[in-house]
């Protein structure tokens, strides 16, 4: 049976397959807007009763995502030391230094309005594991040109457009899945998580990159970076397997009441 919103009890929406999927924007300010109770008498918002700090990680799916999120946000920010380090290492250019960073955020700008259209349209976890996969084979390649000593400076901007591109459609779709993997009431909690998650690895992940970049070299750290972006693969592939299975059953259940 639903839960409350909508929601199956592990996490699992009610009723998908059927309705066609709801702007991730609007459905997102909705069910905020929804989730915020009123003080009795003065009709005044408040965030919420009593602290319950975790209580959107008691949703199966949602537990994946979160922990995909700690991955996926890790190798981000591991990922851009290391770049910053090795474009130096390799021209000793300050310029050159800047332009990578600002060359990372060029596709935000132009491929970032295409990301949020195909969230509306393409499957939300079919399109993350997809730009996932594709950000741990883009690591993989370049750890090896490195590891090799091939690498040029064009590669690593090469490299840099292809992986902004492939985070421009990658963050949209995971903020859209979370409305659909925990009810309303837990919904404010989820969305402060995974904010939770992207900052405490903003913290830690440039000191761990440089620490990792003395330990294991720059070749070890891409490395280390696709192992990161498969383990968020095989975090969504848990949650479409958990939905695969329930809908299963929900299909045999209904054929058998028939």
């Amino acid at each position: 049976m639903p839960g409350p919103g909508g929601t199956q009890n592990d996490g699992i929406p009610a009723g998908a397959g059927g309705a066609p999927q709801e702007s991730a924007a609007v459905q997102t300010a909705a069910l905020v807007q929804s989730a915020i109770p009123e003080r009795r008498g003065h009709g005044v918002p408040v965030a919420s009763v009593g602290l319950q700090t975790f209580s959107s990680l008691k949703y199966r799916n949602y537990r994946y995502l979160f922990i995909g999120q700690l991955f996926s946000s890790s190798g981000q920010w591991i990922q851009q030391v290391t770049l910053s380090w090795l474009v130096y290492d390799l021209t000793g250019s300050a310029l050159l230094l800047g332009a990578i960073n600002g060359f990372r955020a060029l596709p935000f700008l132009i491929t970032g309005p295409l990301g949020g259209v195909a969230a509306d349209r393409v499957d939300r976890r079919y399109l993350m594991m997809s730009t996932q996969f594709a950000l741990a084979v883009s690591s993989l390649v370049l750890g090896f040109l490195v590891y090799a000593d091939l690498i040029q400076v064009w590669h690593l901007f090469a490299f840099t457009l292809f992986t902004g591109v492939a985070w421009s459609f990658n963050q949209p779709v995971r903020q859209a899945l979370v409305p659909s993997l925990v009810p309303k009431e837990d919904l404010l909690n989820a969305i402060a998580l995974n904010s939770s998650a992207f900052n405490i690895t903003r913290i830690i992940g440039p000191a761990i990159g440089g620490y990792l970049i003395d330990r294991v070299g720059i070749a070890g750290n891409f490395f280390i970076q696709t192992v990161a972006y498969l383990g968020v693969v095989g975090m969504i592939f848990m949650m479409a397997l958990s939905l695969g299975i329930y809908y299963w059953l929900q299909r045999r259940t209904e054929r058998w009441l028939k």
